[in-house]
């Protein structure tokens, strides 16, 4: 067993405190259900990366690579709604966010998205996650070395 296997494990397992906790506390106001909705996404993401690192059901670590990075797109996006309903008091009329975990599903889901901007590291192709990490490679370049 792998460090990381443990580590994903014990994080999907220690989210199922705080979904006891949350669920027992009803009813709920807006900040409880948009905290309720960020909580599944970590608790998604911790699952997957367990079963990505420890070989059981995903086969194709593409596939798994995919899944992950649409998780995290999704867990951004949620905690972007939960930072905001501390700071905007009225209901979000149109949740533009979600249009961003929309076309991060799309690119993750269409066949050719190695064709974008792909890199393969140790047999493996990723194609959304160079979306993420190309600009900050560019950003660092304006960053003096002796910082």
């Amino acid at each position: 067993m792998n460090v990381q296997i443990i580590i994903s494990l014990i994080a999907t397992i220690a989210y199922i405190p705080l979904f006891v906790i949350l669920l027992s506390n009803r009813p709920w106001d807006r900040k409880q259900k948009f905290f309720f909705l960020f909580l599944i996404t970590p608790v998604f993401w911790s699952f997957v990366t367990f079963l990505y690192y420890s070989d059981l059901i995903i086969q194709d670590k593409q596939i798994g690579i995919n899944i992950i990075t649409c998780a995290v797109f999704w867990m951004i996006v949620q905690l972007h709604y939960l930072i905001l309903s501390f700071y905007q008091f009225e209901r979000i009329k149109i949740p533009w966010a979600y249009l961003f975990l929309v076309a991060a599903i799309v690119i993750a889901a269409s066949p050719d998205n190695r064709a974008a901007a792909t890199t393969e590291r140790k047999g493996i192709t990723f194609g959304v996650m160079d979306i993420i990490v190309i600009p900050t490679r560019r950003s660092r370049a304006f960053i003096p070395d002796h910082v």
